[in-house]
């Protein structure tokens, strides 16, 4: 995939209309149907290259951006649903995004 060039993916994830996988650099891409938000961009977009999705400082919120490696955030688990996807960190947090008609 051109999209993750040569990252050694570590963790992937199926859902039923999108991908998420995590590579040992501590990057986290998705692809596949966005319109729901499930992919993460911010956009509602669907997307067939893999595109890196901009995680927000552990324990903030998505509208505070930084780099992947800063003050020690580190992704654990990924999970990708139906139309929602879920990321858990090392510190216990855990975030969501996408379709929410259910919370």
């Amino acid at each position: 995939m051109s999209g993750l060039g040569k990252k050694k993916i570590i963790k992937i994830s199926a859902g039923g209309f999108h991908t998420l996988a995590l590579c040992e650099d501590n990057e986290l891409y998705s692809w596949g149907n966005g319109v729901h938000g499930e992919c993460g961009y911010g956009e509602f977009l669907e997307s067939n290259v893999p595109r890196v999705v901009k995680m927000p400082k552990d324990g903030g919120y998505f509208g505070e951006i930084h780099d992947h490696d800063e003050d020690g955030f580190k992704i654990k688990q990924i999970s990708a649903g139906g139309h929602h996807s879920l990321v858990l960190t090392q510190a216990g947090h855990v975030y969501s995004f996408g379709y929410g008609s259910h919370g």
